[in-house]
Formats: structure tokens, sequence, C-alpha cells
């Protein structure tokens, strides 16, 4: 009896009882999981948000703050540099029919709202087209310290002679000419040995001691990119030769602009065309969206898919136009 009893097993409500403890352990184990797994694509994505954010401020601001120069000075832009604004450079274009390419125009700063096209960027569905909405925002500036002319040959096309050899500026590139009154956005159409090819200046000439360097034009803007997947859209940075999807994920741009005295920032569509010369500052508001959905917590910061979403704001003062 004593031995039967001794080998008789477990009871049906004892192995119930073991699975059911059993199930809650595995259960509690895999809410840790799938927990700590939440947490980290979380901190992944904002990881990937904020970093982007810096990213895409560090580059604008580094443009931003260089708008504006030229070797021989900071110039205000064609509509505001003179005869209202002593002791600036006047640069103009002399690139024939400027108002069809978005850099052709010697603008240090100009803007666009959401619902105002630039020339070769339209609004569309298309990858690498604006996204309707969104702003965008150009600069310009002159890139590397130049060549020094020692002589402006008159003719046709002005040739530039300069005092070494021009190597860092090629046929094709845009460039800017300057002296310390004037200036002149151009195509280079040759470029060999001391020469400079420049076009024509109609009945203006270029001083002795000029300066020559290569056009610094960007537009910034968030573009179409046809992956669903991650959001759609990013920032996109364009030049003369092309266009560069920079940051993956901005979903917004607003740009606000200071103008001089003013004491307030406002849109795009509220600065006069002749007061783009008159910006000192600029405010950026940058919306970035993680890749991935199902993420967010809470409906605050997070987009319809649950992706997390953030809103960040940047301030850049354009040392170059600052009176």
């Amino acid at each position: 009896m004593n031995a039967r009893r001794r080998a008789r097993g477990f009871g049906l409500v004892e192995m119930m009882v073991a699975l059911a403890l059993g199930l809650l352990i595995v259960g509690g184990a895999i809410a840790i999981f799938l927990g700590s797994r939440q947490v980290s694509r979380s901190t992944d994505d904002l990881s990937r948000i904020q970093e982007g954010g810096r990213f895409a401020f560090e580059l604008m601001s580094r443009e931003l703050r260089e708008s504006g120069s030229t070797p021989c000075g900071a110039s205000k832009g064609e509509y505001t540099n003179a005869p209202d604004a002593p002791g600036w450079v006047k640069v103009s274009s002399i690139i024939p029919a400027p108002e069809t390419k978005w850099w052709a125009l010697w603008n240090p700063v100009w803007g666009y709202g959401g619902s105002t096209e630039f020339t070769g960027m339209p609004f569309g569905a298309a990858i690498g087209a604006r996204v309707p909405g969104t702003d965008a925002i150009e600069t310009r500036s002159s890139m590397g310290g130049g060549e020094s002319v020692a002589e402006a040959a008159a003719g046709g096309d002005l040739i530039l002679k300069a005092t070494a050899k021009a190597d860092d500026l090629k046929a094709g590139d845009i460039a800017v000419a300057c002296d310390v009154d004037n200036g002149h956005v151009f195509e280079v159409t040759d470029a060999s040995g001391l020469n400079i090819k420049m076009g024509s200046l109609g009945q203006g000439s270029m001083k002795p001691g000029s300066v020559v360097a290569r056009l610094h034009a960007t537009a910034w803007y968030v573009g179409q990119t046809g992956r669903a997947a991650t959001g759609g859209r990013a920032l996109f940075r364009a030049t003369p030769t092309g266009t560069q999807e920079v940051i993956d994920g901005v979903q917004d741009m607003q740009v606000a602009y200071m103008v001089a005295e003013s004491g307030q920032y406002v849109d795009a569509s509220l600065v006069p065309a002749t007061s783009w010369g008159q910006i000192s500052a600029v405010r950026i508001t940058l919306t970035l969206q993680g890749p991935q959905a199902n993420v967010a917590t809470n409906a605050a910061g997070s987009s319809v898919d649950d992706r997390i979403t953030r809103t960040f704001t940047h301030t850049v003062a354009l040392r170059n136009l600052i009176p």
C-alpha cells in the first residue's frame, strides 16, 4: 500500500496549476521581450530623427551664414544693392535669360512659401519633385578665394587675364567676377592659361585688381522620394549641376524671415521683392518622421501609422547681410 502511494504521479489539478504557472512565466517573459524590443525601436528612431535634424541644420546654417559673400565684400542682391546700399558690392547677372534659371540671379537669400513654385523645382508626385505646402529657400555666395585679375581686355566677350593660371575654373562653370563696386554672375565660356572668358558686359567693364570665384548657389526644399515605407519625403539640396537627397524622413519645412529692423519673423509671401537684401535672420522649422511604423506609443508626436514624428526649430543669423 505504501509502495503504491509513493509510486503515484501528479493529479490533474496539480498538472493544471503547474501549466498555468508555466504559462504565466512564459507570458511575462514574452511581454518583457516585446516591451524591450519596442523601446529599442523607439530609441533607434528617436536617435535617427535627432541626428537627421542636427545634420540638416548644420548644413543649411553653414550656407546661410555665408550667403551674400563675394571675394570683394558682401552684396545684398539684384534688387536692393544699389544705389540705395552704399558700401555693398553691386552684383548683377549677365547670364542670358537669368529668370529661367533659379541660380542665375544674384540673391543672397530668397524664399518661397508653400504655394509658390520656383524655376526648375515644380510641385508634384514624381521623385525629386517638391512637396506642396512646404517652403523652400535659396542661398548665394562665392566659393574659394578666387583668382586675381591683372587686366580686363574688352571685346565681343570680356576676357579677364588672371595673375596666375586659373586652375580653379573651367568652361561651363558659373562664376562671380567683382571689384570693390560691381560684380557679375556669368558662365565661363573658356578658361585656358591666364584667360577667363566671361561674355559680354554691354557698356560695362571690370577693373584691374578684380577677383573671379566660382558661384556657390543652393536651394533647399522637401521633395518626394517614392519610398512610402519610410514616409515618402526627404530634404533635398539643389545646385546648378543637379539635385541631391540629403536627409530622409523630412516631412515638412517652414521658413520665416526677419527683415532688418522689423522686429518680427514673417512668411516668404510677406517679404517684398525689394526687401530680400535686408534679411538679417532666418528661422527654419523641420518636421522629421521615423522610418518604422507602429513605434509611437502616444497619439501626440506620431503619424497616422504610429511613426515617431518630431518638430525642431533653428534660427540662423545672416552675418554678411547684417548692416
